[in-house]
């Protein structure tokens, strides 16, 4: 009985000893076991470890890493589940050795280490006299759907070609403008965004405080990339047009300083939505429809500036002008082997993989 008890003693001390342990990877080289296994397990996978001479007792760095079972009615065989990407540590004690085995645990994530070039093209394209956007874009579809009539309209994967001829041609023939052009660089399954306006400060009161916060308005793009196999990459688009509407502006009372400030108000135009495309192919977004109105002055030199009866000499027009923001976005996988870290460390253990029940 005092054999047993000392025996789940040391067990508890030793549990209690890890809290602060700091992995195998991390300790300096005079400080690790002479040898280190290592274990490389995919998330969401379960290794089975072959450990030989019999398991008496293990303890395990961290548990929000990996869970460490051993069955039932055997001391061979240790169950390591993947539960979150990370490195720790496992130390098992046999039955024929007076020191541990110093497991080094891997949880690599399921996303490849690639990064995503994005290339996006922003154009300005201007409506047609019959109140008709002059491109269909549905001519140049892979697939034989067209797209449908939507304010949003997310094209399928096209031809590049075809497109980049189009587009000079309409740059050329003045019926658009190219407005941005950037590439964006982002790890694979991480975010990405891309601003082309401004920002506006908003005056926000906070009892006896004034503060002032800032409002982006312009064309906004936030993407995330995913790589699914060889060539395809899962895209989550997010684009979104906003200009500022001061006829919507409302005025609001300063009440600690005296006077009053306008609020101005936005017009906002968004879509959300997550498609696959094959590598290095365009991905067209359409129908985000701009409207402007511009003021135009005609006026006679010197006399149309005249205090009161200036207005006799001159008019004032306003003109409407309509036109569709248009993104093009083409993902590219970055294949540098110089970007991918070291597969392995250490000395590989005996191990298994399996995938883990849900």
């Amino acid at each position: 009985m005092m054999k047993r008890w000392m025996k789940n003693l040391s067990a508890f001390a030793l549990v209690a000893a890890l809290g602060n342990f700091t992995p195998a990877a991390q300790l300096p080289a005079h400080a690790q076991q002479s040898t280190t296994p290592n274990v490389v397990i995919p998330l969401g996978q379960v290794v089975t470890i072959d450990v030989k001479g019999g398991i008496t007792t293990f303890a395990l760095g961290n548990s929000e890493i990996a869970r460490v079972v051993v069955p039932p009615g055997q001391t061979r065989y240790a169950l390591v589940t993947a539960l979150k990407p990370g490195v720790t540590n496992m130390l098992i004690w046999t039955e024929d050795r007076e020191t541990p085995i110093n497991y080094v645990i891997e949880v690599s994530s399921n996303l490849r280490n690639e990064q995503i070039a994005v290339r996006v093209k922003v154009l300005e394209v201007e409506t047609a006299s019959d109140g008709k956007f002059g491109v269909d874009w549905s001519d140049f579809l892979s697939f034989s759907e067209a797209m449908p009539n939507a304010p949003f309209r997310f094209g399928l994967p096209i031809r590049t070609s075809v497109l980049n001829a189009r587009i000079d041609t309409l740059i050329n023939d003045r019926k658009a403008r190219l407005l941005a052009e950037p590439t964006l660089v982002l790890l694979n399954g991480k975010e990405a965004e891309f601003l082309s306006g401004g920002e506006l400060p908003l005056i926000v009161t906070d009892r006896d405080r004034i503060n002032v916060q800032w409002r982006e308005y312009g064309i906004n793009l936030k993407l995330k990339a995913i790589i699914e196999g060889s060539d395809t990459i899962q895209m989550q688009l997010i684009p979104e047009v906003s200009d500022i509407d001061r006829a919507n502006s409302i005025t609001i009372a300063n009440q600690l300083q005296g006077g009053s400030f306008v609020v101005p108000a936005f017009k906002t135009r968004r879509a959300d939505s997550t498609l696959r495309v094959g590598n290095n192919q365009a991905i067209v977004i359409a129908g985000l429809l701009r409207n402007d109105r511009q003021e135009v002055v005609q006026k006679f030199p010197l006399l149309g500036d005249i205090p009161v009866l200036g207005w006799l000499f001159r008019t004032v027009d306003f003109v409407d002008r309509r036109s569709e923001l248009v993104f093009i976005v083409t993902p590219e996988i970055v294949r540098d082997p110089m970007l991918r870290p070291e597969s392995t460390f250490g000395k590989d253990a005996d191990v298994e993989t399996t995938p883990a029940n849900p």
